[in-house]
């Protein structure tokens, strides 16, 4: 049997929606105490699924999340169906889960965690099981940025209302849209604007649309970028999409992954009276870029 399996785990609690600043402080005290007593460090949290009961959607999709807590040093994510623990009291949850499924002998969780049905049990009452069952706890304090506390309901809010600048602060990291570079309508190249195409991931919290200033990274290189975040009015499109001018970039993008980041917002999104009045917009917006107007 693997060693890993069988030692106890240090669990670190959260939905970690967004891995921001605040459930990174979680993270890397679970690793720092897993280390030191020899534990797995281990995250347990719930698939998006558990939005839908919420009403709200994420910030990032089950494979960032997974992809980002692996890179911050836990060795073992367990993404649990919220479904499957929802009508489970506090204390089931804790000796069913916890205690028995995990094999859990030290807990990090976020000064404001709750748990078990209806949400009914908070850091004092995990105190109180974990002193009970010998199971050591680490509650981190509040996270703040800019005099704001991190929590990813700001988050979301910044990312809706285009404030992409003030989102990455609370998360620690670039808000990054990556995906594979489609085919369009090949209006971009009919208007000399080659452009890249990505789909827009609508189980997460989408951008507001409109036109924000962006850099992309193909191949390991970055470039700027002006980004249409939107279903592209001017052109009669319904689906929402993300579709980028690269300055400066040459040679064929279809079928490659992109890393696409929004930096500011430049313009609401608009319809034009033609593809040729939209072609003037769009080489006015990238000589603003050129030149450092904006």
């Amino acid at each position: 049997m693997d060693s890993k399996n069988c030692r106890k785990a240090c669990v670190a609690l959260g939905l970690f929606d967004s891995v921001h600043l605040g459930h990174r402080a979680v993270i890397l005290r679970a690793k720092e105490l897993s280390q030191e007593k020899g534990f797995t460090a281990t995250a347990f949290t719930f698939t998006n699924g558990a939005f839908t009961v919420k009403g709200v959607k994420p910030v990032i999709s089950d494979e960032q999340k997974e992809k980002m807590l692996l890179s911050l040093g836990i060795e073992k994510v367990i993404a649990e169906d919220f479904e499957s623990v929802r009508e489970l009291s506090p204390k089931e949850f804790f000796e069913n889960k916890l205690l028995r499924e995990l094999r859990c002998g030290y807990i990090v969780c976020g000064y404001d965690f709750r748990f078990g049905k209806n949400a009914s049990g908070d850091t004092s009452l995990l105190y109180e099981l974990c002193e009970k069952n010998g199971v050591g706890l680490c509650v981190v304090d509040k996270v703040t940025a800019d005099g704001m506390t991190v929590s990813t309901s700001a988050i979301r809010d910044f990312i809706s209302q285009g404030e992409i600048e003030k989102a990455n602060k609370l998360l620690g990291y670039r808000l990054c849209i990556e995906s594979e570079i489609s085919h369009g309508r090949k209006l971009g190249r009919e208007m000399s604007f080659p452009t890249a195409n990505q789909a827009l991931n609508e189980g997460v919290v989408l951008p507001k649309f409109g036109v924000y200033i962006s850099q992309i990274e193909i191949d390991g290189r970055l470039y700027d970028g002006i980004t249409n975040v939107g279903v592209k009015p001017t052109v009669g499109s319904d689906r929402p999409v993300c579709e980028t001018h690269i300055l400066g970039f040459k040679g064929d993008l279809y079928g490659k992954t992109a890393r696409l980041y929004l930096k500011s917002f430049l313009r609401e999104e608009k319809k034009f009276s033609s593809v040729k009045e939209l072609s003037s917009q769009i080489a006015k917006d990238i000589e603003a870029v050129k030149s450092n107007e904006l």
